[in-house]
């Protein structure tokens, strides 16, 4: 009942005015901003893992949203633009609202249910037309896809945003039910995490690779694997006569192949898929298997928890990372005869899933290519 309230009040609300994004509204109505909020956000960005491109297009500033009750509204930075044309994906699991003033309905809401502090979250995207079986109050997970892009109003129309090429307006609230609706409060971005990225200081900050993103840089994030054994990374190779998978090679930064797209698994806080730059596949053990021994491929993404991975920190080799399956518990292995000083060193060598035992063909190190 409390959703299909508030999805009603934010409705109307919007349709009692919108400012757009560049617009900057510092009237505020007098309300006390909310405690603290217990649960913390758990967001992804809006873009899918086989996008290409994103960029940060402009830092942290004001939403120009005018709606409801927002209680500081035009005093925090809650809003950030990221330069992208596709699909978009929600951000949060939670409930969609629809700008309907909008002819193209370029405002789409997810919104969190309240928790038991009484408080939810609601992201606001900008720009957005939805996609085909979205509608007002339909539950959506994140990572859903929810809509595309559209080239933004050049100017102030209606009230539903304005701008220059197709970019993704994205601002944070929170919310709280009262007696006479909601209340929201406009959250800054610094310091909210994006599964592997941060905002400080203005800029997106990867806790991956440790990449620095200023405004105009790309959001996509790009890792090298490197194996502690030999210092050669992992490789990948795609042919449509399934002769697919991955080796090690000596490193090259022309070399798309051994860049991979890391990418936080909706909803499961700590894996990642891993996309290889070159042929936008991700990496997995085929045929959900198990056993040790099987070689690790390239296929199209979304084949289950064979291509979800986590980074093992190693307390016997600092800096270095083991690379776990979810659907195994294995992890990535780099086959060696040990009594062969060369073995699991050669350019080529395929790399395989294994039980781990944490050996210098088990070590990856991880950074910017």
């Amino acid at each position: 009942m409390k959703n299909r309230l508030f999805l009603t009040l934010l409705t109307f609300a919007i349709v009692l005015g919108l400012l757009g994004q560049r617009t900057q509204d510092v009237s505020a109505i007098s309300l006390s901003a909310p405690a603290a909020i217990a649960s913390p956000l758990k967001l992804i960005l809006p873009i899918p893992p086989t996008a290409t491109y994103a960029s940060y297009s402009q830092g942290p500033h004001l939403s120009g949203l005018r709606f409801g009750y927002i209680t500081n509204r035009g005093v925090q930075s809650n809003s950030i633009d990221i330069g992208y044309s596709g699909p978009v994906v929600a951000p949060i699991t939670g409930n969609i609202g629809i700008a309907k003033d909008c002819g193209s309905e370029q405002i789409i809401f997810v919104s969190a249910p309240t928790g038991s502090d009484g408080y939810g979250w609601s992201i606001a995207l900008v720009h957005i037309k939805k996609a085909a079986g979205i509608y007002e109050g339909l539950k959506v997970v994140q990572g859903q896809t929810i809509g595309f892009t559209v080239p933004p109003l050049p100017y102030p129309g209606n009230g539903c945003g304005y701008g220059y090429g197709e970019h993704i307006h994205m601002g944070i609230m929170t919310y709280t039910f009262v007696s006479n609706g909601p209340i929201f409060t406009e959250q800054p971005f610094s310091n909210i995490n994006f599964g592997q990225w941060a905002i400080s200081s203005g800029m997106f900050k990867s806790s991956v690779t440790g990449a620095s993103v200023s405004v105009g840089g790309q959001l996509i994030d790009y890792a090298k694997f490197i194996s502690a054994r030999s210092g050669k990374s992992i490789d990948g190779w795609y042919l449509a006569s399934n002769n697919n998978g991955a080796q090690i090679w000596d490193f090259s930064s022309g070399n798309f192949r051994q860049q991979w797209k890391v990418v936080p698994v909706p909803g499961e806080t700590g894996y990642y898929f891993l996309v290889n730059r070159q042929h936008n596949k991700c990496l997995e053990i085929p045929w959900g298997s198990k056993d040790n021994g099987v070689r690790l491929r390239l296929w199209d993404c979304g084949n289950g928890d064979s291509q979800k991975f986590s980074f093992i920190p190693l307390s016997n080799a600092p800096g270095k990372f083991a690379l776990k399956l979810k659907h195994s518990g294995k992890v990535v292995d780099v086959p060696t005869n040990w009594s062969d000083l060369n073995s699991g060193k050669a350019n080529g060598t395929p790399i395989q899933q294994w039980d781990g035992f944490f050996g210098n063909n088990q070590q990856w190190s991880i950074s910017k290519p």
